[in-house]
Order: structure tokens, then sequence, then C-alpha cells
């Protein structure tokens, strides 16, 4: 073999390996591009159940004037009627709102999150149907009277 054919033949091989390693890299940028949308991720979802009671509907049900057909006309019909001992009752609205949340990064979970907002809302009528007290609480139920729990 003459020098001008060894140096073709040293150049032909250099240029395999090159083609060899760029097509490698060409493979694995291929394979890793349609995962880009996989590298980082999450989801969330609100589940609502109950009757959310709006503050403004509320203020509409007067105390001393407004009846059970009233307040079941403004407000739906109650999770909860109790019986009092006076002959009255209590309606009870209850209303729970709870956001889930997750999170991954490169496959691995992440981790989660829950987050929940309760709300129950109370009428008080007395033995004449007439409304004589309206509650509230966005917390759990701790403003509200504990009567036939």
């Amino acid at each position: 073999m003459n020098i001008v054919q060894r140096q073709v033949h040293r150049a032909s091989r250099a240029d395999r390996r090159t083609l060899l390693v760029a097509a490698a890299l060409g493979v694995a940028c291929a394979a890793i591009v349609p995962l880009g949308g996989c590298l980082a991720g999450g989801s969330s979802r609100t589940v609502e159940s109950g009757t959310y009671v709006h503050p403004s509907t509320l203020q509409s049900v007067k105390v001393g004037q407004s009846t059970k057909d009233n307040v079941l006309m403004m407000l739906g019909e109650p999770s909860r009627k109790i019986k009092t001992d006076k002959g009255g009752e209590i309606w009870r609205y209850f209303y729970t709102k709870t956001k889930k949340s997750n999170g991954y990064v490169l496959f691995v979970f992440g981790g989660s999150n829950s987050e929940s907002t309760t709300q129950t809302t109370a009428v008080r009528f007395n033995s004449e149907g007439v409304v004589d007290e309206i509650w509230r609480d966005d917390k759990g139920g701790a403003a509200l009277p504990d009567v036939g729990d």
C-alpha cells in the first residue's frame, strides 16, 4: 500500500468513527425529545360536595321575617334537619371543597397536597316556622350550636 492509499484508509476509518458517534448522539437525542413533557409535571383536581351558601344569599334570610318556605326557596333543601326542644327546627347546610394536587420530576413522584375548605350554615326556626337565628362557620362547625348531634 502506498502512502496515498494509507492516508485515504486512515481518513475513512476516522470518518466512520465520526459517523458512528454522530449516529449514536442522534439516536440518543431522538429518544430524549419525546420525554421533554415527562420531565416535570403535575395535576390537580377539585371535588365539591354539599350545598354552598353564598354570603349575599344568606343576607337575604331575615331573622323574624323569613319562613321555612322562604329559606327553602333561597337556600334549597338542607343537608340535615334537627328538631329542637321548644318545637322549632334547625336546618343545616354542609359544604366541602377539596383540592388535591400532585407533582413529579423525571418520572419520580414529587409529592402531593390536599387542601379542604368546609362551610356549615345553620338556620333556626321557632315553633311558628319563622327564622329566629342564623349561624355560619367556615372552619368546621365550632361556632354552631350543639343541638341533637
